[in-house]
């Protein structure tokens, strides 16, 4: 038999498996796990009968309990309860076929409330039956406690819900985790799910993998360290965030805010202290912040608008856009442009493979860009030292009325075109290069306009007056 036939020999063998296979899935005629069930995203599928059994222990009343909870394969509530005890309800879901076979499998499943050294143990005998037997079940297990209970949970495949108590330490995989009204601090390590925290009383930290984070309310500080997912956070004193493969936003923190994200986009909205962030292939948003900002991103885009402090932002592969800074700004870019407005306190700016308009700037400005264009238009009179310079590229100043300065000015390649209202030029050389000095309203503060292309001065719009208090 040749090669070729042999080949297609193979494939209709394996083409008549996959069909015989999936037909089997299809009919039921087999199962996937242990007996009675199957097993597909690490639950249980198939014919199942609920038990119930129910305990309670009572616990010192002079004093705060601390109670751990261990299961798998189930749930855990842990919630507020009338009284110096705990009551512990398990809820046993057997997959079996038949009701009676459930029942004696459920039989043996056991709720354990144990003390050890002044803390309650609750869980299950399940890995006692796990290891003995091939049968799928379920054990969820719902707690009332004191409010003023700490609580440490340890699950897997297995839903957490703590609410009302004192204080929460989490461990949990593959499913979701929800915390919420806890006085005092909470403590959550988490992967393969969702977590939620809400209304938490003091510090939070989370340690998240494969995740998706939703925290608001947090009276303390966020501390978040998380992997693979997104990240909201929505009211807190303050936020420390480490952050791989996620997407963030925090909104409404009361202090300071420092992010460092790789691969990822960062948004921070109206925070009361200063923001420190820095992402790679990620976007930088920022608007209302109270304090001092330091934006960094590398292969992506820095935003920041209405800062109230100093200003200091990095970016390459894409643009910087300011609007409205009171502090003074220090920026640089490459190969990206930088578009700013009403920047109130100056601005430093070195830039590469981009284009730098600010529009509407007051204070000293310093700007320097390689194959690039400057275009400056303050928003009132000049009196105070401007420098622009532009390899490869052409300079823009616009002048409004009132404006006191000596220029000079110099075209290495282009042309100058001077032609403020006011200005008095004297042309040094007629160029290549070409050279000019000036003054306007009597001089004052140096600008200094140097570029390879032209240069090109002309008359401003004129300032609003001020408002009268």
């Amino acid at each position: 038999m040749s090669a070729r036939k042999i080949g297609f020999l193979i494939l209709v063998l394996l083409f008549g498996a996959v069909v015989e296979t999936a037909w089997q899935l299809r009919e039921n005629h087999f199962s996937i796990g242990p007996e009675g069930c199957r097993v597909l995203g690490g639950r249980f599928y198939g014919p199942s009968f609920e038990f119930e059994e129910a305990a309670e222990r009572p616990v010192p009343a002079d004093r705060a309990p601390e109670i751990e909870v261990r299961n798998a394969f189930g749930s855990v509530r842990v919630l507020p309860g009338d009284g110096p005890r705990v009551e512990a309800r398990l809820r046993k879901v057997v997959f079996q076929p038949t009701e009676a076979k459930a029942r004696d499998f459920a039989d043996r499943i056991e709720l354990r409330l144990e003390e050890d050294q002044g803390r309650l143990r609750v869980g299950t005998n399940r890995d006692d039956l796990g290891r003995k037997n091939d049968v799928g079940f379920e054990t969820h297990l719902e707690l009332r406690v004191p409010p003023q209970t700490g609580a440490t949970i340890r699950s897997d495949h297995c839903r957490v819900e703590a609410s009302g108590i004192a204080g929460a330490e989490v461990r949990a995989a593959f499913d979701d985790v929800r915390v919420e009204n806890i006085a005092g601090p909470v403590k959550i390590d988490a992967r393969d799910g969702r977590v939620e925290a809400a209304g938490l009383g003091s510090d939070l930290t989370l340690k998240a993998r494969q995740i998706e984070v939703d925290v608001s309310d947090v009276e303390g500080s966020a501390d978040l360290d998380v992997q693979h997912g997104r990240v909201t956070l929505l009211r807190a004193a303050g936020v420390v965030a480490k952050l791989a493969h996620v997407d963030v936003v925090v909104e409404n923190v009361g202090g300071d805010v420092e992010i460092d994200a790789r691969n990822g986009a960062a948004t921070a909205l109206d925070v009361g202290g200063r923001v420190e962030v820095e992402t790679s292939f990620g976007a930088i948003r920022l608007e209302r912040i109270g304090g001092d900002v330091r934006a960094k991103a590398d292969r992506g885009a820095v935003s920041a608008e209405e800062v109230r402090g100093a200003l200091t932002a990095e970016a390459t592969h894409d643009d910087v856009r300011l609007d409205r800074v009171e502090g003074p700004v220090e920026v640089g870019v490459r190969h990206g442009a930088v578009t700013a407005r009403a920047l109130e306190g100056g601005a430093r700016v070195r830039g590469a493979d981009g284009d730098v308009t600010i529009d509407g700037f007051g204070g000293p400005v310093d700007v320097e860009v390689e194959r690039g264009t400057v275009q400056l238009s303050p928003g009132r009179p000049i009196t105070e030292a401007i420098t622009a310079t532009a390899r490869e590229g052409a300079v823009r100043l616009e002048v409004p009325t009132g404006s006191r300065f000596e220029l000079q000015a110099e075209s290495r390649r282009g042309e100058l075109d001077l032609d403020a209202p006011g200005l008095d030029v004297t042309v040094s050389e007629s160029g290549p290069p070409s050279r000019a000095t000036g003054l306007i309203g009597g001089g004052g503060a140096t600008v200094r306009l140097t570029a390879d292309h032209d240069v090109t001065v002309v008359a401003g719009p004129t300032p609003l007056p001020a408002e009268q208090p």
